[in-house]
């Protein structure tokens, strides 16, 4: 039995091998038609060549009726009648600029219809051979067009139909996301509610150290940011101009106390007098940088060194975050960002994935996996646009 992936395959192929059939499939039939107009065509000149040496002839009286009839109902075929010595008879269905040298755009003309369909002979008896040249005609040049034509139009409109589908699959997971986030933050308030009067409780009871409290009140404003920003996700909230160094900071004094003791974090930043200004949503950018240092601490298992430097280049910033932990495969790297993907046995897969989108949707920047060595660690890099005051 078929894997759901290899079935999944092997149906966006069999509906390629259709598509490409559907598309090729107009071309071949005009084609066909094409190739019998022009019997067609080159049947009824050698009609009118017939008719006119029938007239040459001397033939019944119905064959100059039969040659003056076609002449009137071709008004499509361009032809050119030649003597053997090349010299322009008639023609006709062929624009002529206005006053120009007629003769020598008929040789070009003429030139041209050689290199198109043999000529038909005409023989008119004692007076010799005339040549009748043609080409195809203007319904004809219309006809070889329209294939081609439909078949772009097929193909735009595939192309529509996947954008549609994508777009509609991407619209789905953007709903999918906002209603967890919201949930997420609307079962958050109950619990810190509850938390903040506990605290309160011991406060006045007296039975507890201020600084465990003190920490405590850290941890439940911690509880409310992050209710705040699953809130926005979703939302059109408004960028503040802030100090990116300053935003660093913070989050990395905050992470410092909060993961593990076998991990050092070391930090390259400007000078505390530099002001780097960025637009920034503070609770989701700080959660930005919050999920990269704890996805760094989970890569070493809890032992290891995290580097995040920050440096200006421009008019952009660019935060690198490096670890030493295991690595990323090659054959993950391209799908790391992805939602629901993940090598981890507990999560859902959507940290970098939120965190892309945080970073590209509201704070105008870029995320990438910058380099990545299996047992030597690990690079994400952020670039972020900077502002003047």
């Amino acid at each position: 039995m078929k894997s759901p992936k290899r079935y999944k395959l092997s149906l966006n192929i069999l509906l390629a091998i259709l598509a490409i059939a559907v598309a090729t499939l107009p071309v071949l039939l005009f084609q066909r038609q094409q190739a019998r107009m022009v019997q067609e065509e080159r049947h009824k000149l050698e009609l009118w060549a017939e008719a006119t040496e029938a007239l040459a002839g001397d033939e019944e009286e119905h064959a100059l009726n039969l040659i003056l009839h076609i002449i009137q109902s071709n008004k499509t075929i361009p032809i050119i009648l030649t003597t053997e010595g090349d010299s322009i008879v008639s023609f006709n269905n062929i624009t002529l600029p206005p006053q120009s040298d007629t003769t020598a755009l008929l040789k070009e003309e003429l030139k041209k219809f050689r290199g198109g369909y043999p000529p038909i002979a005409i023989d008119l008896g004692e007076e010799g051979r005339q040549y009748l040249y043609y080409a195809d005609s203007s319904t004809l040049r219309e006809l070889v067009l329209f294939p081609w034509l439909q078949g772009a139009v097929f193909v735009l409109f595939v192309v529509i139909v996947i954008a549609a589908s994508i777009g509609a699959r991407h619209s789905a997971q953007n709903r999918l996301w906002v209603g967890l986030s919201k949930e997420t933050a609307h079962q958050l308030g109950t619990p810190i509610s509850s938390l903040m009067a506990w605290t309160e409780l011991l406060r006045a009871e007296g039975s507890t150290q201020e600084e465990t409290l003190r920490e405590m009140d850290k941890d439940i404003e911690r509880l409310q940011i992050i209710a705040h920003r699953f809130q926005k996700i979703g939302s059109e909230p408004r960028p503040e101009l802030c100090d990116l160094c300053r935003e660093v900071r913070s989050s990395i004094a905050y992470m410092e106390g909060r993961i593990s003791r076998g991990v050092t974090i070391f930090y390259d930043l400007p000078s505390e007098e530099e002001v780097l200004l960025a637009k920034l949503i503070p609770t989701l950018w700080s959660w930005v940088l919050e999920n990269l240092i704890k996805n760094a601490v989970d890569a070493m298992q809890g032992k290891g060194e995290i580097t995040l430097h920050l440096e200006r280049r421009g008019n952009f910033a660019f935060i690198d975050i490096t670890d030493t932990g295991c690595g990323i495969a090659p054959r993950n790297r391209r799908r790391i960002f992805a939602p629901g993907f993940s090598t981890k046995k507990r999560g859902w897969g959507l940290g970098l994935s939120l965190a892309r989108r945080i970073v590209e949707t509201y704070h105008h920047g870029r995320i990438l996996l910058l380099r990545s060595e299996v047992g030597i660690g690990t690079t994400f890099r952020i670039k972020i646009p900077l502002y003047e005051k």
